[in-house]
């Protein structure tokens, strides 16, 4: 089972649990989502829009620096650089 993260800066996930940041996945990529870095609020924020362990979320475009449109359960979402640096994901391997 995946847990959600809540960690303080220069805190680390355990090793077998360390993944990347969303913001490094590229368009059409499917990832996993592991965990979440950050405050309770922005970890709030993030499960309220549904961006909790084990949802599969798919990059549709945007980066470059803005805001990135991610599609997650059939839904497109803009999310801004720094959210995207806070949930951490793995491949999706299915």
């Amino acid at each position: 089972m995946l847990h959600h993260h809540h960690m303080r800066p220069g805190q680390h996930l355990p090793h077998h649990q360390q993944g990347m940041p969303l913001a490094m996945a590229v368009p059409g990529e499917t990832v996993v989502v592991m965990g979440c870095v950050g405050g309770p609020g922005v970890i709030r924020r993030l499960a309220d829009l549904g961006i909790v362990p084990g949802v599969k979320v798919r990059v549709v475009g945007g980066g470059g620096g803005g805001p990135s449109i991610v599609e997650l359960r059939g839904c497109r979402l803009g999310l801004g650089r720094g959210l995207m640096h806070k949930i951490l994901v793995k491949e999706d391997n299915t």
